[in-house]
């Protein structure tokens, strides 16, 4: 399929999603324009609810990929569906080098990945630290990483008749090249990045609100 027509569609079915949530949410994004409209750049954000892959992709200004929970491709049907949207199956156990060689061939090709750095949903709504893998992907790709906060989705479900209130905030770049200049490929550094990030993300939480 042709890059462009693959792109149109895939615009249109962000459109169809954004539908869906702003029936089931009033949905408030902020700071889109941070996110470039070219080159590779990792989208980040915290994890509240099995809502989030879909509700901040639909709102990514660009195509963006996702990684997905291998189970999901055993299943006839879903599993072709979500291969169309860019989701790329991964072992939540083991992350393995086929996984890392498969995002490096998207990031390779400029383009945008959207990862929950905590690993899995909160279970209690407070944060789970960031894991270094997220740095590592950085770092190895020389991908910048833009911050999402998701606000007020944790334990709720939407309701067409009481739609409830759902923020997403698209913070400033973090860039990953100064991580690259003063510190060598490792874990430290990989931690380093991952913190930062997080610590990137909490400053767009809302005053009062436990982000870190």
């Amino acid at each position: 399929m042709a890059v462009a027509v693959k792109q149109a569609i895939f615009k249109l079915m962000q459109w169809l999603v954004q539908l869906y949530f702003r029936l089931q949410f009033r949905v408030e994004v902020r700071g889109r324009e941070n996110v470039p409209r070219r080159g590779r750049v990792l989208i980040v954000a915290n994890h509240v609810s099995g809502y989030d892959p879909p509700l901040v992709g639909c709102f990514v200004p660009r195509m963006v990929f996702f990684l997905g929970k291998k189970e999901l491709f055993a299943i006839p049907g879903l599993a072709q569906l979500i291969r169309f949207c860019n989701c790329i199956p991964v072992d939540r156990e083991v992350f393995s080098i086929a996984t890392l060689k498969q995002i490096e061939r998207v990031l390779a090709r400029e383009e945008a990945l959207l990862l929950f750095p905590e690993g899995t949903r909160t279970r209690n709504g407070q944060p789970l630290p960031w894991k270094a893998g997220l740095g590592m992907i950085a770092a190895r790709n020389h991908a910048d990483l833009v911050p999402v906060y998701i606000e007020n989705l944790f334990g709720v479900r939407g309701r067409i008749w009481r739609r409830p209130r759902v923020r997403l905030t698209f913070g400033r770049v973090l860039l990953v090249a100064p991580f690259l200049q003063n510190g060598r490929p490792g874990k430290e550094l990989y931690t380093q990045i991952a913190a930062a990030g997080q610590l990137r993300a909490s400053e767009l939480a809302p005053p009062g609100e436990l982000a870190v």
